[in-house]
């Protein structure tokens, strides 16, 4: 009983080193990915910043989460600055009025 209880454990331990192993490399295949949509989408960061996010939900714990939600709030950030170039009118909208408020009654 005692060998067959050392084999189960040392199974269980190369299972897991296995099962690790393998997390790490779909781990740097799945930011590879991500980053090789970002480098080759000429523009349209979409998809990219759909793998981003993904990673960053199925590996939280990876030192590269950061670095994959950083990417998506910069695509994000830039997709927000096309549409307000796109938009003529955009810029007109959001700089401060030069109109006085009218005063109020009285005063």
């Amino acid at each position: 009983m005692p060998r067959a209880l050392c084999l189960a454990a040392c199974l269980a331990a190369v299972c897991v080193s296995w099962s690790s192993a393998a997390d790490a490399v779909d781990e740097d295949s799945s930011f590879a990915a991500a980053a090789r949509l970002y480098r080759d989408s000429r523009g349209d960061h979409a998809g990219a910043a759909e793998a981003f996010a993904r990673f960053a939900e199925r590996f939280p714990r990876s030192e590269r989460a950061g670095d994959a939600l950083y990417a998506v709030g910069e695509i994000d950030f830039d997709r927000g600055l096309a549409l307000a170039n796109a938009d003529p009118g955009f810029s007109a909208a959001v700089r401060p009025s030069r109109v006085r408020p009218p005063s109020s009654p009285g005063a």
